[in-house]
């Protein structure tokens, strides 16, 4: 979830076609290979909300997403609240750590 990557960069590192390679991640996982990749940066992202005392900003870098403002974007759709919502909800003395 860290790295900037994105589908025609997956494709290229297994050597299928975009739509084997799509047909056969969906398989496996029951979504799409950006969906997954999302929940994932999210998962991690919320995961270091709660282990570190870094900035919303930061942790979307850490987590390959370099726009904040994309980042709130998909956290939201992700997680159905914003993420100053979530950090009142799983970690109200850090709920601060927004810019």
């Amino acid at each position: 979830p860290g790295l900037s990557i994105n589908i025609d960069q997956a494709t290229k590192e297994t050597n299928f076609s975009r739509s084997h390679f799509c047909r056969l991640f969906r398989q496996q996982t029951g979504m799409s290979f950006t969906a997954f990749l999302t929940r994932k940066r999210v998962e991690r992202a919320c995961d270091l909300m709660k282990k570190t005392g870094m900035r919303v900003d930061e942790i979307s870098n850490i987590v390959g997403i370099n726009n904040t403002w994309y980042f709130k974007k998909l956290f939201c759709k992700e997680m159905g609240m914003t993420v100053e919502e979530w950090l009142q909800a799983n970690c109200p003395s850090k709920a601060s750590m927004e810019p």
